[in-house]
């Protein structure tokens, strides 16, 4: 009869990148904790304002709104399909995901820095994946591991 445990190689790796995770985990829910300290601050302070300027004013009716999720501040709503479209006929050769990501830059609401650079990337490479889906763009080739893509 086999063991459902057993205590070989395999399941120290496994218990290792699973102790990995809990410790990203962790330190995300750490972050989230200290970044909500913040805020309550700023909103003690910003009812100690409000207060300044009405002292019978009940800070405590303010009830909290939603709000929505970081949009896509690459492309302007709705665009990016058509950005990567137009980039890609501009180029007429086979590209990569980072030379159209380059490309579209103009298209972008906000300015590229390095830091939000590989998002940029990483919202081009949504795009091409859903053209390729759509059957309107095709992987070329992979010279050197490296995918490049046409119109088709």
């Amino acid at each position: 009869m086999a063991r459902a445990y057993d205590n070989g190689m395999g399941n120290k790796v496994v218990v290792g990148q699973l102790a990995k995770r809990r410790a990203r985990i962790l330190g995300k829910i750490r972050t989230l904790e200290r970044e909500a300290d913040d805020l309550r601050v700023i909103a003690d302070a910003l009812g100690m304002s409000i207060k300044t300027f009405d002292p019978t004013y009940r800070i405590n009716a303010i009830k909290s709104v939603q709000t929505k999720p970081a949009r896509n501040v690459y492309f302007k709503t709705r665009e990016g399909t058509r950005s990567v479209l137009d980039v890609m006929r501009e180029l007429d050769k086979p590209c990569t995901i980072e030379d159209i990501a380059r490309e579209c830059e103009q298209f972008a609401q906000d300015p590229i820095t390095r830091s939000n650079r590989l998002k940029q990337i990483a919202s081009v490479r949504t795009i091409v994946y859903k053209l390729q889906a759509r059957n309107l763009i095709k992987e070329m080739s992979r010279d050197g591991g490296v995918q490049m893509w046409v119109l088709k």
